[in-house]
């Protein structure tokens, strides 16, 4: 087969699969979705906890967690699943001017950006995050 025509087989494939992810929404980000919605994501992961707060990023692709035994937790969009942390001992927090940078303990998951625009949602989630295991 003559090289040329094999690069438009091969470019025309490329763009007819650009186009099928495009057409079936593929590109869209997914969201943790309502109040509801994300405490069955962590109770689904951590079915013995029952979630008391929830305070959710601007972007809703991360929360803060608390439950009723005062433990702390992360739960984020993984691609279009949901990953939690219970955040063990305090993290590194640097406040980015538009939400926070939080370095945890946890070697899996080494940092995570939060969108936060509201001067005082950052303030609550370090000052929960500032003292993980306690009631707040």
């Amino acid at each position: 087969m003559p090289l040329p025509l094999l690069v438009g087989f091969v470019l025309v494939g490329l763009i007819l699969v650009a186009g099928a992810v495009l057409g079936t929404f593929g590109t869209a980000r997914a969201t943790l979705g309502d109040d509801v919605a994300i405490a069955a994501a962590w109770t689904r992961e951590h079915p013995d906890d029952s979630v008391c707060d929830i305070r959710c990023a601007d972007d809703r692709r991360a929360a803060l967690i608390v439950t009723s035994n005062g433990t702390v937790g992360l739960i984020r969009i993984m691609g279009d699943k949901t990953a939690t942390q219970i955040v063990t001992g305090p993290p590194t927090i640097i406040d980015t001017g538009s939400g926070l940078r939080i370095t945890l303990t946890d070697y899996a998951a080494p940092h995570i950006l939060v969108p936060l625009s509201d001067v005082d949602a950052r303030r609550q989630w370090r000052d929960i995050l500032d003292n993980p295991g306690q009631q707040i």
